[in-house]
């Protein structure tokens, strides 16, 4: 995210869906946020959301727990999935199918991922 409010989930500096403006790209960073793998890219499930444990150690050590995403479809626009149970695959899946090119975990474990 920068300064600006523009929030872009993709992989790195430059690979989000919706381009910007050479005025937008200059924005200082506010914040960034670190995960392990994508769950979804060019619009479809991530080879590691296949193999959970790829995704981060979880409490009970399980598959099935909490979780968290967000997306961004090729608009710009963010797409958020969360449930009380479910894997990196399922939460993969349906944000492609809600049109996200591109998605990353937010949460996993916790009160804040569902």
């Amino acid at each position: 995210m920068v300064r600006d409010g523009f929030l872009a989930a993709g992989h790195g500096h430059g690979d989000s869906p919706r381009r910007r403006t050479p005025e937008e790209d200059r924005a200082p960073l506010a914040c960034a946020r670190q995960n392990l793998t994508m769950l979804v890219g060019r619009g479809r499930v991530g080879p590691a959301a296949r193999h959970w444990t790829r995704c981060g150690a979880t409490r009970a050590g399980g598959e099935m727990v909490a979780r968290g995403a967000l997306g961004e479809n090729p608009a710009g626009d963010l797409i958020y999935a969360g449930s009380i149970s479910a894997s990196p695959a399922s939460l993969a899946g349906a944000l492609a199918r809600a049109g996200a090119r591109v998605a990353r975990d937010l949460d996993i474990n916790g009160v804040g991922a569902a």
